[in-house]
């Protein structure tokens, strides 16, 4: 047997069982309890067993060692020993780390789904190995971890693994493990099977990369966003948390209002008595404006106050995630009656219009990206920018946050049309926008107020 043969063999040896940070087994009642987060699980009476494995795991429990111990020991307790130990994994409440040959940590395997079970799958000298295209390495406190959103485990890397990840390009794994040794070619069968490794052809190219799917419609950023901000697939933190160990306070609902050049919105029209019915049976997008009469200052101001309803932050047409409300509403103007071209920012609270200073390159481009993403003939007369201030969210939510903020943008959208429609006015929502372009001219930071979504404002042609 060669020696890269010989190393993906001799891996069991070296694996030791870990609680996860945060995980806390106590005796309650004269049985074994073991609680983490909302997780609490009570073991049989038969107590010395378990506490004795339980207490192994929080300096490293061998798994050669507890095969041994489970082999050896009265058969109904050994199955639920192992019982026991497979439970505590597939909830996420164990960590699996890999030794080198001299006893040191190597990685550790850190389950996120119930599915997660160590295991090698067989690795053919000859097969070509990269790292997934899907996999992303991150710091992580004072660590490197590894991760992908087809993964059932993430693995957090010590200074002694990091030299495989430059020699995971497309070699034959016999080089792979020539160039590593014999501790990390032990490594290799175990990413391969968790995924973190493929082998042979590419995800990519409509070829089948997970399960019998195609990946060849997925960008990395799209689906590690969907496995992340839903559950399933991951064992973060998701929710509400109500807080964040870097922010003391919650940040506060109201924004402060921008210096700038006011001007008073006029008193909104009411709505004509249409139907909802009508209404939701009539609204479709309608991309082209008619700049021989452009829309009005007043019809703007109609729009906004009965999509908004400025008077209630909390009770507004319009659902949002934990009633945050953390909408910020922007326009920039090319053709409005009554209101000089430019960008303004929407005090909802006062009615008020305060112009923001915007350059002529950063007015037609927005003008310009808008036309584009919406492929009509001219640039629209208004385009509404909805921006969020994500601390908002984000101190209430964890995984979630983003997701709610589109959700909620997705929601004004709706808001947006039926109010336009019941108008008789041309409304469409607009795929992209520039968030780099709206920092420059808002002055804000794009991690603190960014835009989630635009919408086109016209009259009918």
């Amino acid at each position: 047997m060669t020696p890269e043969l010989r190393a993906f063999g001799e891996v069991d040896r070296r694996i030791q069982l870990f609680w996860r940070p945060g995980v806390r087994a106590n005796l309650v009642d004269g049985r074994v309890v073991v609680e983490f987060a909302n997780v609490r699980i009570r073991f049989p009476d038969q107590v010395t067993p378990f506490e004795t494995l339980f207490r192994q795991l929080e300096t490293g429990l061998p798994r050669s060692e507890l095969v041994s111990t489970v082999q050896s020991g009265d058969s109904q307790v050994s199955i639920e020993l192992l019982a026991a130990i497979d439970g505590l994994s597939r909830r996420g409440l164990l960590e699996h780390a890999v030794l080198t040959s001299g006893g040191a940590e190597l990685l550790r395997f850190l389950p996120q789904m119930p599915s997660f079970a160590l295991g090698q799958r067989w690795l053919s000298p000859d097969a070509r190995l990269t790292l997934s295209s899907f996999a992303l390495v991150r710091r992580v406190g004072g660590g490197l971890l590894l991760e992908s959103p087809l993964s059932d485990a993430a693995v957090r890397l010590t200074a002694a693994a990091l030299p495989l990840l430059g020699v995971l390009d497309g070699r034959p794994a016999r080089e792979v493990a020539a160039a590593v040794g014999d501790d990390l070619a032990a490594c290799l069968p175990l990413l391969l099977d968790a995924q973190l490794l493929v082998s042979g052809a590419s995800e990519q190219g409509g070829l089948t990369g997970h399960e019998g799917v195609s990946l060849g419609t997925w960008d990395f950023h799209d689906l590690l966003f969907h496995a992340r901000s839903r559950g399933g697939r991951h064992a973060y933190a998701s929710g509400a948390v109500y807080g964040r160990e870097a922010v003391a306070t919650e940040p506060v609902a109201h924004k402060t209002l921008p210096a700038g050049e006011r001007f008073a919105m006029p008193p909104p029209s009411a709505l004509p008595p249409v139907k909802l019915g009508q209404v939701l049976r009539d609204r479709h997008s309608i991309r082209e404006h008619d700049d021989a009469d452009p829309i009005t200052l007043t019809e703007v101001a109609t729009v906004l106050h009965h999509a908004i309803q400025p008077s209630a932050r909390s009770s507004r047409p319009y659902p949002s995630g934990g009633g945050l409300y953390e909408q910020e509403i922007y326009l920039c103007v090319r053709a409005c009656a009554g209101l000089p071209r430019g960008f303004y920012y929407y005090d909802s609270r006062g009615m008020n219009l305060v112009r923001l200073p915007a350059s002529d390159d950063d007015m037609n481009g927005i003008m310009g990206s808008a036309r584009a993403s919406l492929d009509a003939k001219a640039p629209p007369q208004v385009v509404v920018s909805i921006a969020a201030r994500f601390a908002l969210v984000g101190w209430r939510y964890r995984s979630i946050a983003y997701a709610t903020m589109l959700r909620n943008a997705g929601a004004l959208y709706q808001t947006f049309y039926l109010v336009a429609q019941a108008l008789g006015l041309a409304a469409c929502g607009i795929g992209n926008g520039d968030i780099d372009r709206f920092q420059r001219i808002t002055g804000q930071s794009f991690l603190e107020e960014g835009t989630v979504g635009e919408f086109a404002l016209g009259r009918r042609p």
